[in-house]
């Protein structure tokens, strides 16, 4: 449900606009260091990975007006909720960087 009480689609599937997360202040080293806040990436996900320690949330996204994990990362390890290879020229940059790195 959104945070009105009204009933929300599950699974999320569309366009979402990437936001900082509460515990990021920046993107630089991070797989993001090459995108802007408020691209949109494309997801299709019925879970939500809510990690156990927030400072490793990289990216959030909005839906129903619930925060959710977008990107995660900890040490040499990332995770994405949303698909960087469906999500055009923002997912490219992204998966661009990932091997760069």
């Amino acid at each position: 449900r959104t945070l009105l009480g009204a009933t929300q689609k599950i699974p999320h599937i569309g366009w979402s606009a990437l936001q900082a997360s509460n515990e990021a202040d920046d993107w630089q080293k991070t797989l993001l260091q090459d995108n802007r806040l408020g691209e949109a990436v494309y997801f299709v996900h019925s879970f939500m990975a809510v990690p156990k320690n927030a400072s490793h949330r990289i990216a959030d996204c909005l839906y129903g007006g619930h925060r959710i994990a977008a990107m995660i990362s900890r040490g040499h390890i990332t995770g994405c909720q949303f698909h960087p290879e469906k999500s055009g020229e923002v997912g490219l940059k992204i998966l661009r960087r990932f091997c760069a790195d």
